[in-house]
């Protein structure tokens, strides 16, 4: 089975295929759904193209179906509410008899595991979605996404590896902020839990780009997929675009066997094409192994990308501290909305915030 990250295909054609091996389309693929799934004249008539939402056109996955042989998506995303509500876009997948895990119409639905059987080796996938970038929770009676919260991620974990000790448990997660190289402390402490419960690995997207890749207990944790089949230079008037180091993608294959290749592909925004480049047998070490949570955590401090004035999450936080983080990134957000308009003064607080706060 083959595991990749985000996909968003605004039409037809949005997005063309380069010398991927016919026997590798023809497996059997799971990949993150980033954004509603509509149909073309819903989208052309509401010009979903120039509001600042992500989406996916029905056509466009219908086509990219017959292509790759995708059996289900993550649908725990941000995005996922930006065009139509989340039970219209499983109404459409379930027409294109593809399935969804991560998102439902109650918390009850969004927290439920899909099964899978790929090579004659069974597997159970669950999908979560982090708030602090615009996940939207499920409730007991509302819709969204399945949260992810150290309570609830473990909770979840545990009753899991309970149910299915004989099946391959991979959580696959929506986590961390925009074009972060490394995983927050957080996210790797949480990684390493899932692993230690018995998960057979632990994969990651939100970021658009590829994160390292650590093997912990002869596990790997895939940080960030990065992207797969994302148009970019369409969505948002145009605008949404991401930087050249965003141009390498990865899709991870687990075969039957149990051993873990992983796929090596290239974005050109050029002509909006995805090249298959190479495939490595086996996963080698990076810089995240052997590292202690406190060692991890002043390395983090040291190399993290994203700054900015966002806050370090740590799998330490108090409920009351990571409440106020998460205060503080919303409070955030709506400032940055607020600035957007006005570049030149945008630019100079974002300088003296971000200088402000990375002395702390």
């Amino acid at each position: 089975m083959i595991f990749c990250g985000d996909i968003a295909i605004p039409f037809v054609d949005g997005v063309h295929f380069i010398n991927v091996p016919e026997d590798l389309c023809q497996k059997d693929w799971f990949g993150n759904l980033e954004g509603s799934l509509v149909d073309d004249h819903y989208a052309q008539n509401h010009d979903l193209q120039n509001r600042r939402i992500v989406f996916n056109s029905f056509e466009a996955l219908q086509d990219l179906k017959t292509k790759i042989n995708f059996k289900a998506f993550g649908i725990a995303n941000n995005h996922i509410k930006d065009a139509a509500e989340i039970f219209q876009t499983q109404k459409n997948l379930e027409k294109l008899n593809i399935r969804y895990v991560g998102a439902g119409l109650n918390f009850e639905t969004a927290s439920k595991p899909i099964l899978i059987t790929s090579d004659e080796v069974e597997y159970a996938v669950v999908a979560f979605g982090w708030d602090f970038i615009k996940c939207i929770y499920a409730s007991e009676s509302e819709e969204g996404v399945n949260p992810y919260t150290k309570k609830n991620v473990i909770r979840q974990a545990k009753e899991l590896c309970e149910r299915f000790p004989n099946k391959r448990l991979i959580a696959f997660l929506h986590w961390n902020y925009e074009l972060e190289l490394y995983p927050q402390p957080l996210d790797r402490e949480i990684a390493h839990k899932l692993i230690d419960f018995g998960f057979y690995s632990v994969l990651g997207c939100h970021a658009h780009r590829v994160q390292p890749i650590e093997i912990y207990r002869n596990r790997p944790i895939i940080y960030g997929l990065g992207n797969f089949a994302f148009r970019q230079g369409t969505y948002m008037k145009g605008k949404l675009s991401f930087p050249q180091f965003s141009y390498e993608e990865l899709a991870v294959e687990i075969t039957a066997e149990g051993k873990f290749i992983i796929h090596v592909f290239e974005y050109n925004p050029a002509y909006h094409t995805v090249t298959y480049k190479t495939a490595m047998p086996g996963i080698a070490k990076s810089c995240l192994n052997d590292l202690t949570a406190a060692e991890y955590k002043k390395f983090f401090t040291k190399k993290r990308v994203q700054r900015k004035a966002l806050p370090i999450m740590d799998y330490e936080d108090s409920y009351l501290g990571y409440n106020l983080k998460k205060a503080w990134v919303k409070s955030r957000g709506k400032l940055i909305d607020c600035l957007v308009g006005n570049k030149k003064l945008f630019g100079i607080l974002k300088k003296i915030v971000a200088k402000v706060y990375d002395r702390h």
